[in-house]
């Protein structure tokens, strides 16, 4: 799985930073590694990265066709 990390201009991201990002990404997401080929991260704000992520809660769980934790 190819995971790219994208910021925007108010966040640095170092390499032992980046490196334990994708390393912790790899980890959590090797069940679904037959389904990912790609994964691009984006690191805005921390209200923005919030957002973010509620949003690719939702498409994981329609793309999968799991139950939503608020069932």
């Amino acid at each position: 799985m190819l995971i790219q990390i994208n910021t925007d201009h108010n966040i640095t991201v170092h390499d032992a930073y980046n490196d334990k990002l994708t390393d912790l990404l790899t980890d959590e997401l090797k069940r679904f590694s037959t389904h990912i080929t790609r994964l691009e991260l984006h690191l805005p704000t921390l209200y923005h990265l919030s957002i973010s992520l509620l949003c690719l809660q939702a498409q994981i769980i329609s793309f999968l066709h799991l139950p939503s934790a608020k069932q």
